[in-house]
């Protein structure tokens, strides 16, 4: 009885602890992010049709490799030891700053996560990305056949790149491999043979689905799904769209590489249903597990809402104890958009 009291007692501590590091001006030793992502840059040599960001150039006046290291010191104060660092972009093998960057997080005890397009994938940026320590890759593949793989990403030939580099990473190191597909339209009546097909690769470690959602970098309103040429990103067959979520869900229940759970493609379903519903019941709460600096240096907990400093003229910890961080929180909880983080890449530390 007096375990059970006392492991009730902590609990209750810990509950209490992560409540004050919610709280508007709280200090930042409470708050232990569990998602961190590092934008190095903001540029993509494809042309994908759900992305925009083939459209932007990287900033000229990004972070050194000093302003990094004084952050990623900083940072690794306030999250646990070995915490996994999303390093992104754009494509961040465009990046000149990338390896110095890995070999940084590498030093400082960092894991390393990329995703990637996998078309700049040789063997010389194979090899140099397993001597910086990174952990695992991320390779979007958006078809099982070349012809629409090649169509959805706006380039010839990068589905046989995909699949070469996933070779090359196989073959020549132990990073782990993932990949990464976005439900669209064009793509319905191939997710169920691509997802088989990924199950039974033994090169794959895992592999997730994610809802197509406003491109990035372009100036698009709430009715983006509607406004030509994105419209046709859409899928509007439910019936479709409701068998193959169905299809995916049942296969994660014997495919355990599929990173989806049955309630995110339940999710997935209200989303394209009615996306200007908002999905969550109570407010966003991103704020409790995320940290995202972009290419410039700026820091936020979402990419929506305003940066609350930049890593270039303040510390992160200034940054976090600032009342900017308040600001910050309350257009988060006013939020109601089903946003890419909501949806996607955040959806673990959201639901």
């Amino acid at each position: 009885m007096l375990d059970d009291n006392l492991t009730g007692f902590r609990n209750t501590l810990t509950r209490l602890r992560d409540r004050l590091a919610r709280v508007p001006g709280s200090a930042p030793e409470h708050w232990k992010p569990t998602y961190c992502a590092i934008f190095l840059n903001d540029s993509c040599n494809l042309r994908c049709r759900m992305c925009g960001k083939w459209r932007s150039t990287d900033a000229p006046d990004a972070p050194t490799l000093e302003h990094w290291r004084t952050m990623l010191e900083e940072l690794r104060a306030l999250v646990e030891p070995g915490c996994l660092l999303n390093i992104t972009g754009g494509e961040p093998l465009l990046s000149p700053m990338l390896f110095p960057f890995l070999a940084l997080a590498r030093d400082l005890g960092f894991k390393t996560q990329l995703p990637t397009n996998g078309s700049l994938l040789d063997e010389a940026a194979v090899d140099r990305l397993a001597e910086a320590g990174v952990s695992f890759l991320t390779l979007s593949l958006d078809g099982r056949t070349p012809a629409l793989h090649d169509y959805l990403r706006g380039v010839p030939g990068v589905h046989a790149k995909v699949w070469r580099a996933i070779d090359l990473l196989h073959r020549r190191t132990s990073i782990g491999l993932n990949t990464c597909t976005v439900i669209q339209a064009a793509n319905l009546h191939e997710l169920v043979p691509l997802a088989e097909d990924l199950c039974a690769d033994e090169r794959i470690l895992h592999f997730i689905f994610q809802a197509v959602c406003k491109p990035f970098n372009v100036e698009l309103g709430e009715n983006w799904f509607e406004t030509p040429p994105y419209a046709e990103l859409w899928p509007r067959d439910r019936s479709a769209l409701e068998a193959t979520l169905d299809a995916l869900g049942s296969l994660g229940a014997r495919c355990s590489k599929l990173l989806n759970s049955r309630q995110q493609f339940e999710i997935f379903k209200r989303y394209f249903a009615d996306y200007r519903a908002f999905l969550r019941k109570s407010p966003c709460l991103i704020d409790q597990a995320v940290l995202n600096i972009d290419d410039r240096g700026e820091v936020f907990f979402c990419l929506y809402h305003g940066s609350m400093g930049n890593v270039k003229t303040r510390g992160l910890t200034s940054i976090l104890r600032s009342p900017a961080v308040d600001e910050h929180r309350r257009r988060i909880r006013a939020c109601r958009q089903n946003c890419q983080s909501l949806v996607n890449c955040n959806f673990n530390e959201l639901w």
